[in-house]
């Protein structure tokens, strides 16, 4: 389940996840109208699909590939397609995969880090 909780100020945000149990994994996302999906669902919209979703990760995936050693320099090499999947969210790359968190604050992190300014909240998922 998921709920919203609504803060005017750090003190009182800082108080609200404080004061959360331990169980909970969070969800930090710059704007609060995309709901709970992943980049690659965003990116393709309404006609977004298993098979073209697929489609468009295997070619991601190919030129991702074909230009990796540039930045990784030979030290790290993906051995499965979910670790590679993890490796080009990480560098920013659209796929299905999608974060979670035990921590408030690192989801807290990555709902500011590229905050749409027009908006005036921040959403965090809590399940």
């Amino acid at each position: 389940m998921i709920k919203e909780k609504c803060v005017t100020s750090m003190d009182e945000l800082a108080r609200e996840l404080n004061s959360l149990p331990n169980c909970y994994v969070f969800r930090g996302q710059a704007n609060a109208k995309w709901g709970l999906q992943s980049s690659l669902e965003r990116l393709l919209g309404n006609s977004w699909t298993s098979e073209r979703a697929r489609q468009f990760e295997d070619y991601a995936m190919s030129s991702f590939k074909s230009k990796y050693h540039i930045y990784c320099g030979g030290e790290h090499k993906p051995k499965s397609k979910l670790s590679w999947l993890s490796v080009i969210q990480h560098y920013g790359g659209p796929t299905r995969l999608i974060d979670f968190t035990t921590s408030p604050y690192i989801a807290l992190y990555f709902a500011l880090e590229t905050i749409i300014r027009e908006q005036e909240t921040i959403f965090l998922f809590f399940i």
